[in-house]
């Protein structure tokens, strides 16, 4: 009999350690999920001959493990860049994602790989229509969302301010938040423009949100916003960097005193890009 105690106490402390012989109180709850929600970016490279690398950009949503969102292929002879195609998929507990595009021109997209939380890397590959037997490598990232502060600055066209009089300089602030994923796939961009040069205050503005190709919007790392301004709007397309710090592109004014007038243009963000952020 003391045997027999002794062997079914400790069966009962391995239970105890272990997790619950009986799944009650004591039970350890599986890790949670990793969430990939977000605004997406994926290069491939292809395995096939002669096939020029793409830039595949949208949103993915989750709900626990069911994977959905839209994507734009960019780079191909097969896609058109403005066209959104939807896609679905399932993320496991081991952080494998497989996603499969809906049929565009006969032409369905598979992803597979495994996701950190900011980044991807796996294999694409494509069925039917025109892309058909496009196959290769795939990496990506998360882009960083653009909610907050930011500096703003405009430089003329000869690559500094000598198209702009003092009165006209720009160098101001901005704050920016961004919206939840569009149907389409990119994520709308409001905010507003405040002038810290003096004297140019009425270039000061809003920014509206609105869905891709309409500014203002990012998908991807591209950014495309319409600051409107008492004098005009200023139309500003550019790209964010990797570590969300950064976006660099062009701008140029439309309608108002400054029609017409165009050039570089940076968003730094505000205590992370000192100085001029070109």
């Amino acid at each position: 009999m003391t045997k027999r105690i002794g062997v079914l106490g400790g069966a009962v402390t391995l239970c105890a350690l272990a997790s619950s012989c009986d799944g009650g109180p004591g039970t350890f709850d599986p890790p949670p999920l990793l969430s990939v929600v977000g605004n997406w970016q994926f290069s491939t490279t292809s395995t096939v001959p002669g096939t020029s690398p793409t830039i595949m950009a949208g949103s993915i949503s989750q709900l626990d493990g069911s994977l959905t969102g839209a994507l734009h292929v960019d780079g191909s002879n097969c896609f058109d860049t403005l066209t959104a195609i939807a896609w679905s998929g399932a993320l496991t507990g081991d952080n494998s994602i497989s996603l499969t595009s809906t049929s565009l021109g006969g032409q369905v997209i598979s992803i597979t790989g495994r996701a950190t939380h900011d980044a991807f890397a796996g294999t694409y590959g494509i069925q039917g229509g025109c892309a058909d037997g496009d196959q290769g490598h795939l990496t990506g990232f998360r882009v960083a969302r653009l909610d907050g502060d930011w500096i703003v600055q405009l430089l003329g066209s000869s690559g500094g301010l000598d198209d702009y009089s003092p009165r006209e300089r720009w160098v101001g602030q901005a704050m920016v938040a961004q919206g939840n994923a569009n149907s389409d796939g990119s994520f709308g961009v409001s905010g507003t423009v405040t002038n810290a040069c003096g004297n140019c205050s009425s270039l000061s503005g809003t920014i509206r949100s609105r869905a891709f190709p309409s500014p203002s919007f990012i998908l991807g790392t591209s950014v495309v916003l319409e600051i409107e301004t008492p004098n005009g709007t200023v139309v500003f397309r550019g790209t964010v960097d990797e570590s969300g710090s950064k976006i660099v592109g062009r701008h140029q004014f439309v309608g108002g005193i400054h029609d017409g007038k165009s050039g570089s243009a940076c968003f730094g963000r505000l205590g992370q890009v000192p100085g001029p952020c070109f």
